[in-house]
């Protein structure tokens, strides 16, 4: 696999601001003039099975031409909601920051984000799926140029008969690495699949001796996928043929962005 550019969360919003898009419901993407382009609502939402704080942000985009300040979207009602009845509201704990401290997702059921922030509403719904175990963690070692290379390697086992989409987020001595990994079980289906990850820390150094990493296997569902690997595509540069575009976005009315309900399963080793 082509090693990926390194990807934080300033960093989608800063693509996103460089990329404006407009989402329908076939999914359509359209280009337009990034120097001439309305600001619009960037998300970044999310919800796992974890006992966990889970966080929506909220931002406008910019033009191109314009510094890569990203303002806050402060004062918006955000709440999520189950297809079993539960409905929680966010509490915005920094501009534009919103927590969600009491609720845990299930797998298996489907949640609905609702933002109503500057006279607009803008929703979003995710099915979470089942969880995923990861059989095992081991580390592949080679050599090359820059020398002694570590990288993690993930183990499962695919469920057959299901389609599955997957994302691996990778955490070295308790920092998360910023690299994005997407992969659905197409042609896969039912087997034991193995994914390598990571070699370098956010830092760019390598993985060494000592280091302790922890890999989670998270299971999210079509249009979370959809946009993870449009993202993707685009900041690996996205082919000699290809137009400026932008993130397929799970998200109604115009906004940019994602929302994205997921189980997680997560194994940890030390590095000897």
């Amino acid at each position: 696999m082509k090693p990926m550019k390194k990807i934080n969360g300033n960093g989608i919003i800063m693509l996103i601001g460089m990329v404006t898009m407009i989402f329908g419901g076939c999914q359509k993407i359209v280009n337009i003039n990034l120097n001439d382009s309305n600001p619009r609502m960037v998300v970044e939402a999310s919800i796992s099975d974890q006992m966990q704080v889970d966080t929506v942000k909220l931002s406008m985009s910019v033009n191109y031409n314009q510094s890569n300040t990203f303002p806050a979207v402060s004062g918006a009602k955000v709440t999520i909601s189950d297809n079993a009845g539960l409905v929680d509201t966010l509490t915005e704990i920094i501009p534009g920051n919103y927590i969600t401290p009491l609720m845990q997702g299930v797998p298996g059921r489907t949640y609905t984000l609702r933002i109503v922030a500057n006279g607009k509403t803008y929703t979003s719904s995710s099915a979470m799926p089942q969880p995923v175990p990861i059989d095992s963690l081991t580390l592949v070692v080679s050599y090359g140029r820059g020398g002694l290379r570590v990288r993690p390697q993930v183990t499962f086992s695919d469920p057959k008969g299901i389609v599955n989409y997957y994302r691996f987020a990778e955490a070295i001595n308790d920092s998360m690495l910023t690299n994005l990994t997407v992969v659905s079980d197409e042609y896969k289906d039912g087997m034991v699949l193995t994914q390598e990850l990571s070699a370098r820390k956010n830092d760019g150094t390598s993985i060494f001796s000592g280091d302790s990493i922890r890999v989670d296997l998270q299971s999210i569902d079509y249009g979370a996928y959809t946009y993870f690997r449009t993202f993707n595509t685009i900041t690996r540069g996205g082919g000699q043929n290809a137009s400026p575009a932008n993130p397929i976005s799970n998200i109604d009315n115009y906004a940019l962005g994602y929302f994205s309900a997921y189980s997680v399963r997560s194994k940890y080793l030390v590095v000897p």
